[in-house]
């Protein structure tokens, strides 16, 4: 949900595309600005501690995330839960996490961030194996997405060493190449292994 003042809603839109082009330094300028217009929008706070988190200030994403959820009851149920997921992923609660994403992807199941967010919420929560089936769930859309070799090469190279042989990998094929490519342009390849990682 947008907020009714233009230039916070371009803030906003503006920040997010610099967040999905690995830029946080500029995003976080950006939604800064957005939220000085708009100190409650819930959304922008989401994105700033997106950015926060992608400039490694940890302390900073979490006190986002928290004004963020916060401020979070006037948006409808599908963006209160995404503002929630990204709560539970600064503050590293990384099961609730998994409730929440699962629950956002199992109602919009074409919704491919939200299945991206799921895996690496799982994949944070140690377990791998859910993680590269809520992939593979996405293979279809995924394989549509624009890919990167690079990324796709170090998600075939953490594949092989999570599972350790080529089938193991080749059973994610195209999904693991496509959310590699997926991860690197949304700005968060480091901060999970190989190719679970995705972006806010």
């Amino acid at each position: 949900m947008l907020p009714s003042n233009p230039e916070a809603a371009r803030f906003y839109s503006e920040g997010l595309t610099k967040l999905r082009s690995f830029d946080s330094l500029t995003a976080r300028d950006l939604l800064q600005k957005a939220i000085a217009v708009d100190p409650n929008f819930s959304l922008a706070h989401s994105a700033l501690a997106s950015a926060w988190s992608g400039l490694g200030y940890d302390a900073k994403a979490k006190e986002e995330g928290k004004k963020a959820f916060d401020l979070s009851s006037n948006l409808g149920p599908e963006e209160r839960l995404w503002v929630e997921g990204q709560d539970r992923e600064t503050d590293k609660e990384w099961d609730k996490a998994v409730e929440v994403y699962r629950a956002l992807f199992h109602s919009f199941p074409d919704n491919i961030d939200y299945g991206l967010r799921l895996a690496n919420a799982q994949n944070s929560a140690d377990k791998p194996k859910d993680a590269l089936s809520t992939v593979k769930s996405c293979a279809g859309t995924l394989w549509r997405e624009w890919l990167d070799q690079d990324a796709a090469a170090d998600c075939w190279r953490e594949l092989l060493s999570t599972y350790g042989t080529a089938s193991a990998a080749s059973d994610a094929g195209p999904s693991c190449h496509s959310l590699a490519a997926r991860q690197r342009r949304l700005g968060k390849l480091g901060e999970a292994p190989g190719c679970w990682s995705c972006w806010s």
